[in-house]
């Protein structure tokens, strides 16, 4: 299976990053609400998309989230980060009043330990092959 999840259509569009398809049970909390959840989709050492529900509403304000398991408890607490997207998918709900929107999100200022928290949630809770050999690859 190929590890890389989206293939670049130009040259500036190249991510620096290899993506990881996650878990389904990961989840992340935005804050600084921290009352914005949503369900991870994949991950790199660059960033993170999500899916979740917004309740006809849009979280502009996110700083930081928590990356968490359903049956473990929060994995990775306050990793700093910011919006680079925010698109609406097709709507799988039969309810106007909640829409599924996927987040792109990127890492911000990750100092040593955030890296070497995000390298081992990857090694350990991603679903395609990941080699050492990429994670280190993908360090700037």
């Amino acid at each position: 299976m190929n590890s890389r999840v989206w293939k670049p259509e130009t040259r500036s569009e190249q991510r620096f990053f290899y993506r990881y398809r996650v878990d389904p049970r990961a989840y992340a909390i935005l804050k600084p609400h921290g009352i914005e959840q949503g369900q991870v989709i994949d991950i790199s050492l660059g960033g993170i998309s999500l899916c979740y529900y917004a309740h006809g509403w849009r979280v502009e304000d996110i700083d930081e989230l928590d990356i968490c398991l359903v049956d473990g408890g929060c994995r990775i607490r306050r990793i700093p980060c910011r919006s680079v997207s925010d698109i609406v998918l097709r709507d799988r709900t039969r309810s106007y009043a909640m829409v599924v929107r996927r987040r792109g999100l990127r890492f911000d200022r990750l100092d040593a330990n955030k890296l070497r928290q995000l390298k081992k949630f990857i090694g350990e809770y991603t679903l395609n092959e990941v080699r050492i050999d990429d994670v280190a690859k993908s360090l700037p």
